[in-house]
């Protein structure tokens, strides 16, 4: 373990994304039989094989698999920690990086946060804005430990991260999302009782055993007793998923995209806590973020 490097992890995980030598070689430019000897060196450091090898290529063992799960967030965070003490290096006396959920432009309820961010930019004209759409898993890295200054999102997406304070915009309207074609969209009403059995479709906020949990807490106090839950890695393989005619999710109205191919239908706003946010960093928080919370309308019901 002493002799391990960096470039040695680096080659594990090319490796186990492509389950192919000449691929990762290719993306990380560099000779198939030398990728080969970094990868050798780096099975001889952990103590055992990470790929089972066979003339039809490589596959990950399963103690690969555990290695490669466990290390692959850290490796990402570790890229962002360093992209982020870069760019503090040379960024301007004025800018603010606002991050949001990947489907910003897709529901409506997102609506007045883009109209005060569009007055910010007329307001202030000197100020770089940067605004960079992620899932859930990419906004909290950023918001956690990337360079942005303010996160919009919906609130249930945020939660859990120390040190961040929040303000409630708006709220955010949650629907039960099916496929036009599901047998169960023939319904004018879907009852929680009526999809026992379904398997739900979520988008993972962290990557770990705690979404399953959260989401089985978060969507009990709607009223549903949620059974078999399968996560979709983003937005767009949900919608996908969802076209396929499998299952159902609870998540927003995406009005812009998919909508003539899936049908709605709204969760009482009793049985909905659910808000759009906007959270920043407690002890790091800019001029210009401050400008722009200043602007943020405190949400009433």
């Amino acid at each position: 373990m002493n002799d391990l490097t960096f470039q040695q992890i680096n080659v594990f995980l090319t490796v186990a994304k492509y389950n192919n030598l000449t691929e990762a070689a290719e993306q990380m430019f560099i000779s198939q039989p030398a990728l080969s000897r970094t990868l050798q060196r780096f099975e001889e450091n952990i103590g055992f094989q990470a790929f089972a090898r066979s003339n039809k290529g490589v596959k990950l063992t399963p103690e690969g698999e555990y290695l490669y799960s466990s290390l692959e967030p850290l490796i990402s965070n570790l890229h962002v920690i360093m992209k982020t003490a870069k760019d503090i290096s040379s960024r301007p006396k004025k800018r603010l990086h606002i991050v949001q959920y990947i489907s910003y432009n897709a529901v409506e309820d997102f609506s007045i946060a883009k109209t005060i961010v569009n007055e910010y930019m007329r307001r202030y004209p000197d100020v770089s804005v940067t605004e960079t759409l992620h899932d859930f898993r990419e906004l909290r890295q950023q918001i956690e430990y990337g360079d942005a200054d303010i996160a919009i999102s919906q609130d249930f997406a945020l939660a859990g991260i120390p040190n961040i304070t929040r303000k409630v915009i708006s709220r955010y309207n949650m629907y039960i999302a099916i496929s036009n074609n599901h047998p169960l969209a023939a319904h004018d009403e879907i009852s929680p009782e009526l999809l026992r059995g379904e398997t739900l479709f979520i988008v993972p906020r962290t990557g770990t055993s705690f979404d399953k949990e959260h989401a089985v807490m978060m969507y009990g106090q709607m009223g549903f007793t949620v059974g078999r839950i399968e996560f979709a890695p983003n937005f767009m393989s949900l919608l996908h998923t969802l076209r396929q005619e499998k299952g159902f999710s609870i998540c927003g109205k995406f009005v812009h995209i998919g909508a003539h191919e899936i049908k709605y239908y709204p969760i009482p706003p009793k049985q909905n806590p659910s808000r759009v946010v906007a959270a920043w960093r407690t002890d790091r928080i800019s001029p210009e973020a401050r400008n722009l919370i200043a602007m943020l309308p405190a949400f009433t019901e």
